[in-house]
């Protein structure tokens, strides 16, 4: 009877054994599955930080012709009508987009993944996820702040003819787009053209200067949290 118990036990203890290690390989291929798919989203994430960057230096050289634009009228000096249509596109339209707002969700998507927690590196990346979209979130308020101002301050004075037309119609791609249809005067604009516009254009100046101010601080910490990820 007893050699009876102890084979029941012994198989029973083998059988709990055999189970224990089954469940332990299970999670153990588990962990390593979700490492390994943490790691490719991680690389994917870094390539898009990449693109990223280009994409903010792609912006940055739009705002600073923007502001040389700004400085010479503001300096008296004359450009001709497609660069002023141009100019007001820019602060009205371009702005409007604040275009790295779409990338904020995506940070946060990142940030919450639950398999980034067994990296070391995983609350120094969260907390350079935090800053960037602190910076997205500026750059956001900033483009809003532009768009408004020269909706409210700045196109009630331009009506002056058909000027007002082509900035409506004015189509960015490719500066206006090999389709477009608009055919610009050789009028010469000036500062003196339209009343009290200098305070407003020295105002919408240095917003750009500040949102190109954040892209350069964007970079610096995008730049970090790719250095961050390397590490893993």
């Amino acid at each position: 009877m007893k050699d009876k118990l102890r084979k029941y036990l012994f198989e029973i203890v083998v059988i709990f054994i055999g189970i224990t290690i089954s469940f332990l390989f299970d999670g153990w291929r588990k962990d390593r599955e979700d490492l390994k798919t943490t790691k490719s989203q991680l690389i994917a994430f870094k390539n898009d930080l990449n693109r990223i960057r280009e994409y903010i230096e792609l912006i940055d050289s739009g705002y600073m012709e923007t502001i040389s634009t700004i400085d010479k009228l503001r300096n008296r000096e004359q450009i001709d009508e497609e660069d002023f249509v141009w100019l007001i596109w820019q602060i009205s339209e371009a702005t409007s987009d604040a275009p790295l707002r779409g990338f904020a969700p995506y940070l946060n998507q990142i940030s919450k993944t639950n398999s980034l927690n067994v990296f070391q590196e995983s609350n120094r990346i969260n907390t350079l996820i935090v800053y960037i979209q602190g910076l997205i979130q500026q750059e956001n308020e900033l483009c809003k702040m532009v768009s408004d101002y020269t909706a409210q301050t700045i196109w009630p004075k331009l009506d002056k003819g058909d000027l007002l037309n082509k900035i409506v119609k004015g189509d960015p791609v490719g500066r206006w787009g090999s389709d477009t249809t608009l055919v610009f005067s050789e009028k010469l604009y000036s500062i003196e053209t339209f009343s009290n516009m200098n305070a407003d254009l020295a105002l919408v100046e240095l917003k750009l200067i500040r949102i190109v101010q954040a892209h350069e601080a964007l970079k610096r910490q995008i730049d970090r949290l790719k250095e961050e990820l390397d590490k893993i």
